[in-house]
């Protein structure tokens, strides 16, 4: 029998301010992300990828804090800000926690998706500031 997968919860808040640091786990390795992008497609019906902001903190205490981020689970994580993935013509969708939040990709996402997903965050690093 196949694992039921629970519908998507949106929450209801005001968009991300500007600065608001925006953190991924992992290297973003573009086979890893066009994986996770394709099930959160068959799952909920969109292309998405997972990220993570808390308002007003920085990228390393929002690393350490969010329990699917903080190491040993990921030992690097890309950073960007929420004013870069929207200037890019992406989408931040608060679901789940408080602290999640799906980019939403073009429908299908195709090369020039990826490249620009790729250029709004920063280089992987295990000391994010």
């Amino acid at each position: 029998m196949p694992e039921e997968v629970p519908s998507l919860e949106i929450r209801d808040e005001p968009p991300l301010p500007d600065e608001a640091v925006v953190v991924r786990a992992g290297v973003m390795a573009r086979a890893s992300v066009q994986a996770a992008a394709e099930v959160n497609y068959v799952d909920f019906g969109f292309y998405g990828v997972s990220v993570f902001s808390i308002v007003g903190k920085g990228a390393s205490e929002i690393w350490t804090s969010t329990e699917k981020l903080a190491p040993p689970r990921y030992k690097k994580v890309r950073t960007s800000t929420a004013k870069a993935i929207r200037e890019a013509g992406f989408q931040l969708l608060p679901t789940w926690e408080e602290t999640h939040f799906d980019i939403v990709l073009d429908d299908p996402p195709d090369e020039s998706t990826w490249d620009a997903l790729d250029r709004i965050f920063g280089p992987a690093t295990e000391s994010p500031r």
